[in-house]
């Protein structure tokens, strides 16, 4: 067989629970979501497919396995549910003044109350010596309580076990029918019915007291609290102890604040330690270091209670919020060990003919048909098979829950939204405040002041109307653009207004409520900051973001684009979920960078590159600064777009990039102006241009940087480049202009009369003398 499983006697094997890699949560359930309370005790079914389930209230549940489905409730207790004893049919709840023995369908068999003042229950267990007969309970002042389940009867003088207060009965231990107890001031001790109950064995485990106690065999494992410093704190260790003779310390297991713990009843070395924060482990007290570690999702609730099945497949954890936690290794786990087949809770049908209700006392259910029941059993001869067809059969029986045709009911005007101006002035006498009417006046009509307040009773109607309204029309758009055979986009991708508050700041503003990821986002507010979608590209590239991380900086060089990445990609690793960062380092360095300006790709530069588009912040003078306008597009200038900044407007022109430019005086996230929409076209078909540009730039320039050259290098010699090549053009446009007007000279000497070749003859050569004088000076 292979290690980790185990055979269940009908020839299949299952694994148990301490394998980590199959162990998760198959269901998280309300156990009544109708009242949510907190869950105080659970425990498995030993012979149906079932859990127990006790909460704050004191009410108790019977629930179906694996899928968590309600079987029955009752009010078992007017109390909290502190534990759950089971016997082989039925199961026994204590709370601080109640002890009960019920049935799975509802039915109590036996009950008893605690008579003496000052007195609570704590905890309950079956007497090992007598079988199923006798149930001991455990008094908070030190005392064990005899009830015998047969006669329904609490022996009247109590047995005084401890005298600091018991905490908690569990057993039995070994096979002698003992009873490990555990103080309120943390001593363990073992009780014995042939002792007398009186202590045979006890040891001090946990200086603050025993907050859980379980038996496996002669093993007792406990956790529990500290005193340090006059301050209790919670154990941080397991204690596990050999009950073999007498209390002795075996094994010492290290959890993080353990409060639940359960044997595991297949793996009799697996031990479950859960915490309340939801952290749990199934651990081998004699080797820590295989301990399996997991966490349940609680949303901020603490867990309560834990158990395991009888048949080891299923874990079962309750938290304060009313839910249940269902963990298995398979998604159809069994939870009764005993039988073959699984045995599922079912309600008994009701038998035509009986007259009043009849319960078995011996079956299996105990649970008394109800009314409904009832009127089905005695509409069974009519062929009915529900409650309002038996109703109809039976003649002259009516249901309660019908209601006549002719009734009407008045729901009543919802509440009136008070305006705050007027709350101001309200003046409060013990629980009532009012407010005089401004609209009331003595001159005017009856009925006019409430005319003049008649809108304001609407206020919450109008509201809902115009909610309506919206979702209506935005039902309306989704509906026409699927018809028109278009995709929606998703609500991720969609435009993100952001509500900020006047007061607070842009630093200030708390981004982690529109960002739920864990991932650091970049600020929208600096120019060029359509760089930051490149420049997250880049960052979830994992080649190149480990490239830049093993880059080592370069004191020497002043804007090294490799440096100003890396300081970047760190913010990006650093940066808890939900803040924003800022590339304002990097995008100084471009600033800085010459052959960035050649190529267009910064704010508030003249550049050809990438179509002639220049976003950026308008600059005094026609055209706007909106570049020489490459491609033939004229020079279109676009203040930032979408993406935060000074807008700018539009200033179109020839292909030397003239014109005069239109301030529309846009700020932050739209464009505004008679030509903003033809500005938003044209940067919406140069600006992904300008980001294959960008890209290109940084991987030419890393790629630079990482053979050798210092970025200080590569920009000078960048900068001769362009110097070069501007001397050069200015020298071949000079000699072009003074080819030109010479020859304009020419033709017009020979078109004049002979009189005035002389003077021209002299204006050609001043010509000349000023076009040579302008090559010499270019």
């Amino acid at each position: 067989m292979i290690p980790g499983m185990y055979d269940n006697g009908y020839g299949v094997t299952h694994g148990w629970q301490g394998e980590g890699e199959w162990l998760g949560e198959l269901l998280a359930v309300p156990l009544d979501p109708r009242f949510p309370e907190p869950v105080a005790s659970v425990q498995f079914d030993h012979q149906y497919e079932a859990l127990w389930a006790g909460t704050e209230s004191g009410m108790l549940y019977t629930v179906q396995c694996p899928m968590l489905s309600r079987f029955a409730s009752w009010q078992a207790h007017s109390s909290a549910v502190l534990d759950i004893a089971l016997l082989s049919d039925c199961a026994v709840s204590v709370s601080s003044r109640r002890v009960a023995l019920s049935a799975n369908g509802g039915y109590t068999r036996a009950a008893a109350n605690l008579v003496e003042d000052g007195e609570s229950w704590v905890s309950a267990v079956v007497e090992p010596s007598t079988g199923s007969s006798r149930l001991l309970i455990a008094g908070s002042s030190g005392h064990v309580y005899t009830h015998d389940l047969i006669t329904n009867k609490v022996a009247k003088q109590p047995v005084a076990v401890a005298g600091d207060g018991l905490s908690l009965l569990r057993g039995p231990v070994g096979h002698r029918g003992a009873v490990a107890a555990a103080t309120a001031a943390g001593r363990v001790l073992l009780i014995d019915s042939r002792t007398k109950w009186q202590s045979s064995s006890t040891t001090l485990a946990h200086t603050g007291g025993v907050s859980a106690m379980e038996v496996q065999g002669d093993l007792v494992a406990t956790a529990g609290f500290n005193k340090r410093m006059g301050q209790v704190t919670a154990d941080n260790m397991v204690k596990v102890f050999d009950c073999r003779s007498g209390i002795h310390p075996l094994f010492t297991l290290p959890c993080a604040a353990p409060g639940l713990l359960s044997w595991h009843p297949v793996n009799s070395m697996s031990l479950l330690c859960t915490s309340p924060s939801g952290l749990f482990m199934l651990a081998d007290p004699s080797n820590p270091a295989t301990a399996e570690t997991y966490q349940v999702e609680t949303a901020g609730d603490s867990l309560r209670c834990a158990a395991i099945s009888p048949s080891g497949e299923a874990i079962v954890f309750g938290g304060s919020g009313g839910y249940l936690h269902l963990w298995s290794a398979s998604h159809q786990p069994r939870i009764s060990a005993r039988s073959r087949q699984q045995q599922r809770l079912v309600h008994p049908a009701p038998k035509a003919g009986r007259a009043h209700p009849i319960i078995a006392e011996a079956g299996p259910f105990d649970a008394a048909p109800g009314p409904q029941a009832l009127l089905l059993a005695a509409a069974a001869a009519a062929g009915a098979t529900s409650a309002a067809a038996a109703a109809a059969a039976v003649a002259g029986t009516r249901l309660l829950s019908d209601v006549p045709e002719t009734l009407s009911i008045d729901v009543g005007k919802p509440a009136r939204i008070v305006d705050p101006a007027l709350k101001k002035e309200l003046k409060q006498v013990d629980f009532i405040g009012y407010i005089p009417n401004p609209h009331y006046s003595r001159a005017k009509a009856a009925g006019a002041a409430r005319k003049a307040a008649l809108h304001l009773q609407h206020s919450r109607l109008k509201l809902a109307e115009e909610k309506a309204n919206v979702e209506a029309a935005r039902a309306a758009r989704v509906q026409s653009r699927l018809a028109e055979g278009g995709t929606l986009l998703p609500q991720r991708y969609k435009r993100l207004v952001i509500r900020a508050q006047s007061s607070m700041r842009f630093e200030e503003f708390d981004f982690s409520y529109y960002n739920k990821t864990r991932f650091a986002g970049l600020e929208n507010d600096l120019p060029n900051c359509y760089c930051n979608a490149l420049l997250q590209v880049l960052y979830f590239t994992p080649a190149f973001r480990a490239a830049i991380l093993q880059h080592k900086p370069e004191p020497s060089a002043e804007f090294c684009l490799s440096c100003e990445l890396l300081f970047l990609f760190k913010m990006l690793l650093s940066a808890a979920g939900g803040l924003p960062c800022q590339a304002l380092n990097l995008l100084r360095a471009l600033r800085q960078n010459r052959e960035a300006a050649a190529l267009g790709l910064l704010e508030g530069t003249v550049g050809a590159g990438a179509g002639g588009v220049n976003l950026g912040p308008p600059s005094p003078g026609p055209g706007g600064g909106s570049g020489t306008g490459g491609s033939g597009l004229g020079g279109v200038g676009v203040g930032a777009l979408v993406m935060g900044g000074a807008g700018q407007g539009l200033g179109s022109g020839g292909s030397a990039g003239g014109g005069v430019g239109a301030d529309g005086g846009v700020g932050g996230s739209r464009l505004s102006g008679w030509g903003s929409r033809a500005a938003q076209l044209a940067a919406a078909s140069v600006l992904p241009k300008r980001v294959v540009t960008l890209c290109r730039f940084l991987m030419d320039h890393l790629y630079k940087e990482a053979g050798g050259e210092s970025a200080a290098t590569a920009h000078t010699r960048g900068a001769a480049g362009n110097a070069e090549q501007a001397d050069s053009s200015a020298a071949a446009e000079g000699s072009a202009a003074a080819q030109l007007s010479e020859t304009k000279q020419q033709q017009q000497q020979q078109q004049q009369p002979a009189g005035k070749k002389v003077a021209a003859n002299g204006k050609a050569k001043k010509g000349k003398e000023a076009a040579a004088a302008q090559c010499r000076g270019s």
